[in-house]
């Protein structure tokens, strides 16, 4: 009985994968981006999601949205010996959101894969804060600053424009994998910072920009479904 189940799902199987076929007019598809078995990250890291609508058996519109959340949280105490002992906590975040609508034409006359090239825009908020608890070990001490941490990460808004191209293949008919990469250029402009004490706030304006035109990679698996 076990062979025979296991038989009829192996042909069931193949079967999807020999009639797997790539979208038509109509057709939407959703994938994730995800980085797996990440040393610095948890086992599975999700970077973004992606979602396509076929206008046509070709072109179709595209909007992905990428995405970030960093919390790290420090202990440090007084010399030993001293007196009393405080503990200085320090917490640092740091978010990232970002949106890109874009186009793609696919091309090729392969059933199970899809070639494609396109442009896209993207459009990004980055949000970086710091919150020291006992701040220089005095007790009930709090310093908040917005706008920056200790890492080094700052509150920007992004801005994009990418020229890419990339594949998918059709496991099944409705599942798929692929890649992508490309042209792209990129600016940001960093956020003016706010470090409260004891009520009092102080805000830096001494805003930092930046842009630049490279090659874009995206590292991560794209695991996508078609509806």
């Amino acid at each position: 009985m076990k062979k025979t189940f296991l038989t009829l799902a192996i042909a069931l199987l193949a079967g999807s994968m020999a009639f797997a076929q790539k979208p038509s007019q109509g057709t939407f598809t959703t994938e994730v981006n995800f980085i797996p078995f990440s040393i610095q990250e948890t086992p599975i890291s999700i970077t973004g999601l992606k979602g396509r609508y076929f206008i046509n058996d070709n072109l179709a519109a595209r909007l992905t949205l990428g995405f970030g959340f960093n919390t790290e949280k420090n202990h440090a105490f007084t010399t030993p010996g001293t007196t009393p002992e405080v503990e200085q906590t320090t917490t640092s975040k740091f978010n990232t959101f970002n949106i890109a609508p874009g186009i793609e034409y696919h091309f090729g006359n392969w059933e199970k894969t899809s070639l494609y090239c396109g442009l896209e825009l993207s459009f990004g908020m980055n949000k970086a804060s710091e919150k020291i608890e006992n701040a220089n070990f005095i007790s009930g001490t709090t310093v908040e600053i917005k706008g920056q941490n200790a890492n080094g990460d700052r509150s920007a808004s992004t801005f994009g424009v990418n020229l890419f191209t990339g594949v998918d293949y059709y496991i099944t008919e409705s599942l798929y994998m692929g890649a992508e990469f490309g042209l792209g250029f990129h600016s940001s402009k960093q956020k003016e910072v706010e470090t409260t004490v004891a009520g009092t706030t102080v805000t830096e304006k001494d805003y930092g920009q930046n842009s630049g035109f490279g090659v874009i990679f995206n590292p991560a698996i794209r695991l996508g479904w078609k509806f």
